[in-house]
This record gives structure tokens, sequence and C-alpha cells, in this order.
């Protein structure tokens, strides 16, 4: 609603009638300023719970525990020149061998890395299983897949016996 104020030209020279806001009478005004909305509380980082192995050579190597901690390492954590493995076409951990820049594991480092993973799933009790295996810069997560989905190139297959290193 809109009244009519008469107010006086600030040189002196008399009045004048002006259109005010009946809002601005009453001494309400509206703030130009937004409105300051709540921030949400930070994200804590996520910290992933991983089994930690060693061989011989001082290789070391990493698998998840859960589908969470297995996106997290083979997504995240791994760099492109380690190597990926997972029990074929059956649940289990992913696993990780790590590789220094500029090495290059034998084949029997990455049979005991595939054991590793052969152990970490439902195939524990098999005399041997298929394990895949890729160097992790082929590993991918299809857009909108559950956690610990992912997808993978220029497979090779090894047939090992599960087992995990034995402590010194």
């Amino acid at each position: 609603m809109m009244k009519w104020s008469l107010g006086k030209l600030s040189n002196g020279g008399g009045f004048v009638w002006t259109v005010v806001p009946a809002v601005a009478l009453l001494g309400i005004f509206f703030s130009t300023k937004k409105a300051v909305m709540p921030r949400p509380e930070k994200f804590t980082r996520f910290e992933p719970c991983l089994w930690r192995y060693e061989l011989p050579g001082g290789w070391v190597v990493l698998a998840g525990k859960a589908d969470q901690d297995n996106d997290h390492l083979s997504i995240k954590m791994a760099k492109a020149n380690d190597y990926w493995f997972h029990v074929k076409g059956l649940p289990g951990s992913h696993v990780v061998l790590q590789v220094p820049t500029g090495e290059s594991p034998g084949n029997g480092t990455l049979k005991e890395a595939a054991a590793i993973a052969a152990w970490h799933s439902k195939k524990r009790e098999s005399k041997q299983v298929a394990v895949s295996c890729t160097k992790a810069q082929y590993v991918s997560k299809p857009r909108g897949a559950k956690p610990g989905t992912v997808h993978i190139k220029k497979e090779k297959v090894l047939k090992v016996r599960p087992a995990i290193p034995q402590e010194s």
C-alpha cells in the first residue's frame, strides 16, 4: 500500500508531495543483504580400513575390508603403475600391490598378491582360484554404481592357491 507524505525540500524552498511505501512509514525496512544460509557440516575425511601385508623383497600389498574401503583403495589410493587384483566372478576384497616408480614386480610377486586376493574371498577354502589382475590405471568406477563395483580392462587371469604371507 502506498501513502502520500509531505516532505520538506533540502534547499529550504518549500514542500513536496512524495510517495512513500506504507512499510517505510511504519519504520520497517527491508535489507538488501542476502539471507545467510546455514552451511552444512564439513565432511569428515574417510579413513579406509585395510589389511596390509609385506611380501619378500619389500613389496606392500593392501586389501580392502568393506565395499567403501574397496572403492577408496581401487579408485583413490592406487597409482597408475600399481597392480590391482580381485577374485574372478565372486565377491571379495580389492587388493592392490604397490609398485615403486621405475620398478616392476616379478611373476612370483604377482602370484603372491593374487593369493592374498583369493584368501580375502568366498573361495578361501578352495584348492585353486582364478584371480583377475590388471594395472590400476585400467580400473574405473561406472557412474552411479554401488560401492565396490568397478570395471576393468586388460585383465590377466592367474590361478593360485589362497594364502596370506607368513609373519616372520
